[in-house]
């Protein structure tokens, strides 16, 4: 609750505008968001939505071999007692915070080298997060909202983004010469 009052009290101020940015799917942020007035951009950049607009859905199609991918990491969820994999539009997460760190972080070395293999001439990328490894398509990015949301403002526009992890990076990169990039935590450049 105190983070939805402080969102909404950013976004109160003259000439200000909230984007929430995430790789999660877009019925969180929905679930999360709900009664804000701010621009919501789920899995990655795949799904936009402008305050008072539908869900507008960049043009990705679901990954060839995908099942072949989810087949694997399926594998590997049920090796890794904590594990799970997340299926959204047109990626995949392995997720293993509630595993054992040391049986599943090798495991997790294990699977990548795996994906490595099966991903190979597939078009798709595998991000390595905070035990987490997501499978998406090559050129699906938090880059994709940071240009639409561009696109939308005006040309003296300043940009702050923030972000914690490596798929943020992405976000800042894409931003224009107008703007702040502040990563939230240690463990990052």
């Amino acid at each position: 609750r105190e983070l939805l009052e402080l969102l909404r009290a950013l976004g109160g101020r003259p000439g200000t505008r909230v984007h929430i940015v995430s790789g999660r799917p877009r019925v969180d942020l929905d679930r999360w968001f709900a009664g804000l007035s701010a621009g919501l951009h789920a899995e990655h950049g795949l799904w936009s939505r402008f305050p008072g607009e539908l869900w507008a859905r960049a043009r990705f199609a679901v990954p060839r071999r995908f099942e072949r991918v989810a087949a694997l990491l399926g594998e590997y969820a049920e090796r890794v007692r904590g594990a799970f994999v997340e299926t959204k539009d047109v990626t995949l997460a392995f997720h293993w915070r509630a595993a054992a760190l040391d049986f599943g972080a090798r495991q997790v070395n294990e699977l990548r080298q795996h994906l490595a293999e099966v991903c190979s001439g597939l078009g798709l990328q595998v991000l390595v997060g905070d035990r987490v490894l997501e499978v998406r398509p090559a050129g699906l990015s938090k880059a994709l909202a940071a240009d639409r949301i561009a696109a939308r403002s005006s040309n003296d526009a300043f940009f702050v983004a923030l972000g914690d992890d490596r798929t943020d990076e992405d976000l800042f990169a894409a931003l224009p010469e107008r703007g702040l990039c502040v990563r939230i935590g240690r463990g990052g450049p």
